[in-house]
């Protein structure tokens, strides 16, 4: 800016305090006239004289003084108020801005430390890890895990990461897991119940963490422990140790009673006309694990692995029977130990049975014949059956419709004969199926003769609703990811696998438009949810952050009541949204 500028600067006042104060000038230091004055600097003279009435008032100030001195803090008296209690507790700068994250209160670090250096306190004398609760990789060493004791337990709220999971609470009610647990076999501890051992591992699935050896992340997490009655969740090693150390006959007998209890709950839930049923190879690649070689479809090749028998409701699609502990000589007549443990529940098998060719064998087909048990199986297809088929006169195809909108071949051409088993020459309807989009027609055998030709083509089509089921423990509960090659092992993770997809299930039931949604699904939508949970007395308040479908959830009436948790000694938890 040149000599020039600054004296035009002066001249030619462009704000309006600056010409008041130049108009001012003039008329008292230089003498010259309202008039005058006024004209110069655009103003007219009844402006000039209010001006100057403004000025004698005290009311224009053109020179305001600066106030110097510490300005008051910003932050409120009651958050300083708790830094300092924080403070005397000896926590760090760092560990006080943790806990009062915890509480939903954001604050800077050093805005804490000049609070905590303007109360007077010294800076804290350098902790080892040890002493600040740290392993040598700087990660925080958890609690030792512990059942809550609420008598002695006063008010509390901490941060929870996935309190979306309480969101479950009412449906393992409506299972009645609490008494199946208690009256099951599965062992405990003197310090840990079999209740809080199960809860933590199911916690785990509801939330679809992939490995319990990588839960260490989550052993911090209070929200999690409250889940399962403990202060925080069992350390990975405790976890897989108690799964180890469950028998076969315990989580035999606890399958049972929960299929039984699911079944008198709600008829419906085990109501359609078939059992969908499939094995899934749970491959293991560990180094010489005691497993043997099954076939797996989805890499078109036999791999040491577990091999899992899997049953759903054709309708409802819930799981009603799961077995990973079977040894490859028994694979064939396994279908035989899920036909006593209906027979047991239901005490006769009236669905009729669908799986696919290589699930069981001849002799299973025609002891099936002999109890009068309902199946649906494809023919294993060879070069003559094919052969025999193009040979059929076209005048004796009938072409049928499908009733499965979405399907991209739902017209195709039928021809149904009867035919008879090997042994004992049992007749059994056979219906082959062509232009269905396969190259080789595909042969259809039951030994229901109540159904139409469509009704069976269509039951059959269905059966992929088992296969998307096992994508689905697969992809989001992690079924194939086995963390230990012994059978129990995986038959105690496979179970809880079909408690979590049937909490799953219910909870898509319970909301409208997301009946058939996938629990991957239910889970971005519902669960996975940040909130805070906070404990006062007899009440449990699980506050969950609002999101775009939580509006569904407060409008429903499952989670606008309140519910007494029995293993949180019966105190009552409702929720609220913010």
């Amino acid at each position: 800016m040149t000599e020039t500028d600054i004296a035009q600067y002066f001249a030619n006042p462009t704000s309006p305090d600056h010409k008041k104060y130049e108009v001012l000038r003039a008329i008292f230091l230089e003498n010259i006239p309202k008039k005058e004055a006024g004209e110069k600097f655009g103003y007219a003279e009844y402006s000039v004289s209010a001006i100057i009435r403004d000025f004698k008032q005290g009311k224009l100030i053109f020179f305001s003084p600066k106030q110097s001195g510490p300005k008051e803090r910003r932050t409120p008296t009651e958050i300083q108020d708790k830094i300092v209690i924080l403070r005397k507790k000896n926590l760090s700068s760092e560990d006080i801005r943790i806990e009062l994250t915890a509480e939903g209160i954001q604050i800077g670090q050093k805005t804490i430390e000049r609070i905590l250096k303007d109360e007077g306190f010294a800076k804290l004398p350098r902790r080892t890890n040890r002493a600040r609760g740290l392993t040598k990789k700087k990660t925080t060493i958890p609690e030792r895990s512990v059942r809550i004791d609420f008598s002695k337990i006063g008010k509390e709220k901490f941060h929870c990461k996935n309190a979306g999971l309480f969101l479950f609470i009412p449906y393992l009610e409506r299972l009645n897991l609490y008494e199946i647990l208690q009256n099951s076999q599965f062992p405990e501890t003197s310090e840990l119940s079999k209740l809080n051992y199960v809860l933590s591992i199911l916690a785990l699935k509801c939330i679809g963490k992939e490995r319990l050896s990588q839960i260490n992340d989550l052993s911090v997490d209070r929200g999690l422990g409250l889940f399962a009655g403990l202060n925080v969740l069992p350390k990975s090693t405790a976890m897989s140790t108690y799964s180890h150390s469950i028998g076969k006959e315990a989580i035999d007998s606890f399958q049972n009673t929960f299929v039984k209890n699911l079944n008198r709950m709600d008829k419906s839930y085990f109501s359609g006309e078939t059992i969908n049923l499939d094995f899934h190879t749970i491959p293991h690649f560990g180094e010489d694990p005691p497993l043997n070689n099954n076939w797996s479809g989805a890499r078109n090749k036999a791999l040491k692995s577990a091999l899992a028998f899997i049953a759903q409701d054709g309708d409802s699609k819930l799981i009603s029977y799961i077995n990973a502990d079977i040894k490859k000589e028994d694979e064939s007549l396994e279908i035989l130990n899920f036909v006593d443990f209906w027979v047991g529940l239901r005490g006769v098998v009236k669905e009729t049975l669908v799986f696919d060719s290589r699930l069981t064998n001849y002799d299973v087909l025609e002891k099936f014949n002999d109890d009068d048990i309902k199946f649906m199986t494809l023919r294993r297809r060879g070069a003559k059956l094919i052969e025999n088929a193009f040979s059929i006169p076209s005048n004796e195809w009938k072409q049928i419709k499908m009733n499965i909108p979405k399907r991209k071949y739902n017209k195709f051409k039928v021809f149904e004969h009867t035919i008879h088993l090997r042994k004992d020459g049992a007749a059994v309807r056979e219906i082959i199926i062509k232009d269905h989009g396969r190259e080789k027609p595909t042969f259809l055998v039951t030994n229901n003769f109540d159904f139409p030709v469509e009704t069976c083509v269509e039951l059959y089509a269905r059966r992929w609703r088992i296969e998307n089921k096992i994508a689905e423990l697969v992809k989001f509960f992690s079924l194939n990811s086995l963390s230990s090659p012994i059978m129990i092992r995986i038959y105690m993770d496979a179970m809880l696998t079909m408690v979590a997809d049937t909490c799953y299930r219910l909870f898509a039931r319970d909301i409208t438009k997301f009946e058939d949604a996938t629990p991957q699904t239910i889970f971005s939508k519902f669960v996975d949810t940040p909130g805070t949970i906070s404990i006062n007395g007899n009440e449990i308040v699980v506050m969950l952050r609002k999101n775009a479908h939580a509006p569904i959830l407060i409008s429903n009436p499952v989670f606008r009541r309140s519910y007494e948790v029995p293993w949180l000694d019966n105190i009552n938890l409702r929720y609220i949204w913010k």
